[in-house]
């Protein structure tokens, strides 16, 4: 890939002023400094993941030509030099930041299957209703209450869309067909995508609540009536 690269004359002249500087003359360094660090770090930034990034990388690169320069070996091609060591150093910190990137992927990938697994194993078939889950094993008794558990604290309309859903076993445009017999006045009417939403919204703070999350917490806005229309509607009381 190509790199940053720096200016002959200016790789020269910071070589020539960590000579001087060595010997106790501090100036051509300071020059250096206000004259062409600026510029560096400039070039630096447009390849390095961060600012902060650039900033280390500079400072390797003057550590490396003093280095160079107590060695006592002449550099033939200063610039070429710490060309070639900004190179490197870009190339391992992008390295680094696309390997914690995919760390995080990774995780939250796991995240998503820990839900998805416990949403599967507790959740009753949606396409039963409510007398034939009664009459299955004791799991989907305890399933059946855990649903109507988390529906009663739901905000509205979502618990009422979860027990329809997967206690009731209705598709989604009868979910839409009841939720527009309760709508409250003011609010649009629900079509299709809107009734799908609802669905995915209430499963998925289903999911949430059996990791251990509460959605009256994480879904705070919700609960508000300035920002949830359907709060005080006449739906009727879960459970009965």
């Amino acid at each position: 890939m190509a790199g940053p690269s720096f200016p002959p004359e200016e790789a020269e002249a910071l070589f020539g002023a960590l000579r001087t500087h060595r010997k106790g003359d501090g100036k051509p360094m300071a020059r250096w400094d206000r004259a062409v660090r600026p510029a560096w770090l400039g070039i630096l930034r447009r390849w390095a993941p961060s600012r902060v990034n650039a900033e280390d990388i500079l400072q390797d690169l003057l550590l490396e030509a003093c280095k160079a320069i107590h060695a006592g070996k002449p550099v033939k091609s200063p610039g070429g030099l710490l060309s070639t060591v900004a190179l490197r150093r870009v190339q391992k910190l992008l390295k680094r930041r696309e390997k914690e990137k995919e760390k995080e992927k990774e995780k939250e990938k796991e995240k998503e299957k820990e839900k998805e697994k416990v949403g599967i194993e507790e959740v009753p078939d949606p396409a039963l209703g409510p007398f034939q889950i009664a009459g299955r094993t004791d799991e989907a008794n305890q399933a059946r209450e855990k649903v109507l558990e988390v529906a009663r604290i739901l905000p509205q309309p979502y618990g009422h869309v979860l027990v329809w859903r997967l206690m009731e076993g209705l598709s989604w445009k009868e979910i839409r067909d009841r939720l527009n017999a309760h709508r409250p006045a003011g609010l649009r009417r629900v079509y299709g995508r809107q009734a799908r939403m609802f669905i995915a919204k209430a499963t998925k703070m289903l999911r949430e609540y059996l990791v251990g999350m509460d959605p009256r917490t994480a879904h705070r806005q919700k609960y508000l009536r300035e920002k949830n229309g359907w709060i005080g509607s006449t739906l009727p009381p879960i459970g009965h």
